[in-house]
């Protein structure tokens, strides 16, 4: 058991580095919406994101030999990476939303069983909050989405609006993320 903690602690801990990379990189693309600046912070954004994604894989990867489910979010995750390559509103935005959601789902409700073995209700509580706080993150963009496609003179706002909504629905994910970590 006590390997499995370790891993579950290490593997965690990554997944909580990429989730806070991808919260700075979504802070600065604001930044890359003033003209002087564009192009470098979108440069950063891009570095940021790779390293993200790779922090990500490397902590499901390390989770893998724990749960089956952990390479099922492995999977979705890389999945998920080359569809967001795709930079137009399409259906594949749609479902990169839908992925996302999924991968939380999966995360959390994989390691709420580890934790329910250790007796740690008040981190499956959080994560649970992580939860719902993300499908409302998913419903909003959703329908940020949608509104965007019918007034594209919007969509620089709705871009902001889904961007500030997203970084709530992190901020409860990562939260429990690191909770979680601590745990193990």
């Amino acid at each position: 058991m006590e390997l499995y903690r370790e891993k579950l602690r290490v593997g965690l801990r990554k997944l909580y580095y990429g989730e806070i990379i991808i919260v700075i990189s979504a802070f600065c693309s604001l930044l890359a919406l003033i003209p002087v600046l564009g192009l470098l912070v979108g440069l950063g954004i891009l570095a940021a994101t790779i390293a993200a994604l790779v922090l990500s894989i490397w902590g499901l990867v390390k989770l893998g030999d724990v749960h089956s489910n952990y390479i099922l979010v492995l999977i979705l995750t890389i999945l998920n990476g080359i569809i967001g390559i795709f930079d137009e509103v399409t259906v594949l935005d749609f479902i990169s939303i839908v992925l996302s959601l999924v991968v939380v789902w999966l995360l959390i409700k994989t390691t709420n069983h580890f934790l329910e073995e250790i007796g740690r209700a008040d981190v499956i509580r959080t994560g649970l909050r992580a939860l719902r706080c993300n499908v409302a993150v998913m419903a909003a963009s959703l329908l940020c989405m949608l509104i965007s496609l019918v007034a594209p003179g919007l969509a620089v706002l709705l871009l902001v609006i889904t961007l500030i909504v997203s970084l709530v629905g992190l901020a409860f994910y990562i939260a429990y993320i690191k909770q979680a970590s601590e745990a193990f």
